[in-house]
């Protein structure tokens, strides 16, 4: 009998609130593999692809909520 001993990566679920003075929203991402704060950016990763680029003075909050 064969097992697959290969590891699965670390993804998780977040939940950030992010908008301006006159728009904000709230949306849950699912599947994301890496957050990355660089230069006023926040931005979230799913594999390779950066699938959200915010403005990190536009994000209001951001909550990992699951693991």
């Amino acid at each position: 009998m064969h097992t697959d001993t290969r590891e699965v990566p670390h993804v998780a679920t977040y939940t950030m609130v992010y908008g301006d003075d006159e728009s904000v929203v709230r949306e849950t991402f699912e599947n994301i593999d890496l957050v990355e704060r660089e230069d006023g950016w926040v931005v979230l990763f799913r594999g390779k692809e950066a699938i959200l680029r915010v403005q990190e003075a536009h994000v209001k909050e951001l909550e990992q909520v699951s693991p």
